[in-house]
C-alpha cells in the first residue's frame, strides 16, 4: 500500500501506520468543539414571576377576588340570588346556595337581591332598589357574628332564639348591634347609616356612645359626625321633626365630646315635643354636657312628659348614674 505524504498537510490520502498510532495516543488532547449556546431562560421566568406578583398585588388591593381553596374559611352563611345580578367573591350568584367564606364580599347591582341564610334560617335580605350593595362577612364564631355593610341596604330578621348581641353589622358610621329583632339598615354613598326597626330593639354604637332604637323608631348617623337621637317613624310631629332637623344640622363638629347644641334652636324643639318624643329627649339629655344649662332644659322637659320611675331620683339622673338612666330609658323602650 502506498502512503500519501499529503496527509500530514491536509489530511488527504492514506496515513502511514506510525502517524495513525501517534494520532490515537494524542487524541485525548484534541480541542473539542464548543457546546451549543444555552438559551437565556431566566428572562421569560422573570417576566412570568412579575406577572404573578402583579396579580397577587391586584387581588390584595381590590379585595374582591375569589378565595383560593387554601385560604377559604367557611362561615355558617349561604347566599342565593333571588332577583337581578349579584356576585360572591367575584363569582356570579344563582338561585343555588353558595357557602360564604370569611372575608368574602356579596355585591349586588341596584334592584337586585340576595338571600343570606344561616343554619337554614333566613337572616338577611341583601340589596337596595336604588344603589348597589356591598356586604362582607368578617366574623362568624359561637360568640360573635360580624358583617360590614360598606354601601347599600340589608333587611335583617333575627329570631328571639338568637343570643342578644351575637349578630352585629358594622358600617362606616357605626356599629348596629342586634338584641333580637327585625330591622332595615341603609348606607348611602357618603357613608351615612340610616336604621329603622320593625320589631325588638337595636343598639347603634360609635366611639363609646350607644343609641337605643326600639320598634317603630328610626335614626340616622352621618359618618364622622355626632349621632342623632332616634325618632318615631309613624305619626311623628312634623313640627318636632323640623325643629330636631334644625338642631342637628347646626352641629358640624367631629364625633367626640358632647355636641355643641345651639341654644336658640333648643327651646323651639322642647316646645314642640310631646309624650311620644320622650325617648328622643332622653338621648339628647344623655348626649348633652353634664350639668350644663342645656342638659337641665332637656331633663326638665323630659320629666314633665314622662314621670320618673319610683326607684330613681332626680339627683341620680343629673349625676348620670348608669342604673338610673337605664331604668328611665326602659320606661320608653318597652322594658329594654
Amino acid at each position: 500500500m502506498t502512503f500519501s505524504e499529503d496527509y500530514l498537510w491536509d489530511r488527504s490520502g492514506t496515513p502511514d501506520p506510525v502517524t495513525s498510532r501517534l494520532e490515537d495516543v494524542l487524541s485525548v488532547y484534541r480541542m473539542k468543539p464548543a457546546p451549543p449556546r444555552r438559551r437565556r431562560v431566566w428572562l421569560p421566568i422573570a417576566a412570568a414571576a412579575a406577572a404573578v406578583i402583579a396579580v397577587i398585588a391586584g387581588s390584595w388591593m381590590i379585595g374582591d377576588e375569589d378565595l383560593g381553596d387554601d385560604d377559604f374559611k367557611p362561615s355558617p352563611y349561604h347566599a342565593a340570588l333571588t332577583r337581578g345580578v349579584a356576585f360572591l367573591g367575584g363569582r356570579e350568584l344563582s338561585a343555588d346556595r353558595l357557602q360564604v367564606g370569611i372575608g368574602e364580599k356579596i355585591e349586588t347591582e341596584a334592584g337586585s337581591e340576595v338571600a343570606l341564610t344561616a343554619d337554614d334560617n333566613k337572616w338577611l335580605t341583601v340589596g337596595d332598589p336604588n344603589q348597589g350593595t356591598v356586604l362582607r362577612v368578617d366574623e362568624a364564631t359561637d360568640d360573635s357574628h360580624k358583617l360590614f355593610l360598606q354601601r347599600g341596604r340589608i333587611t335583617a330578621l333575627i329570631g328571639v332564639d338568637v343570643k342578644p348581641e351575637l349578630f352585629k353589622v358594622d358600617t362606616p358610621a357605626g356599629l348596629a348591634v342586634d338584641l333580637g329583632c327585625e330591622y332595615e339598615l341603609v348606607v348611602d354613598e357618603d357613608g351615612r347609616a340610616t336604621l329603622e326597626v320593625n320589631s325588638g330593639i337595636v343598639q347603634f354604637r360609635v366611639d363609646g356612645r350607644t343609641i337605643w332604637v326600639p320598634r317603630g323608631y328610626r335614626m340616622s348617623a352621618p359618618q364622622g359626625q355626632p349621632l342623632g337621637p332616634p325618632v318615631i317613624i309613624e305619626e311623628e310631629s312634623e313640627t318636632f321633626r323640623a325643629r330636631l332637623r334644625d338642631l342637628l344640622e347646626g352641629v358640624n363638629t367631629k364625633m367626640g365630646s358632647a355636641p355643641p347644641w345651639d341654644p336658640s334652636l333648643v327651646d323651639p324643639l322642647l316646645t314642640a315635643a310631646t309624650s311620644r318624643d320622650t325617648l328622643t329627649l332622653w338621648h339628647l339629655y344623655v348626649g348633652a354636657e353634664r350639668g350644663s344649662e342645656l342638659a337641665e332644659k332637656f331633663l326638665d322637659r323630659l320629666t314633665d312628659l314622662e314621670p320618673m320611675p319610683l326607684d330613681i331620683t332626680m339627683k341620680e339622673l343629673r349625676e348620670h348614674v348608669p342604673q338610673a338612666l337605664a331604668s328611665y330609658r326602659r320606661r320608653m323602650t318597652g322594658g329594654y
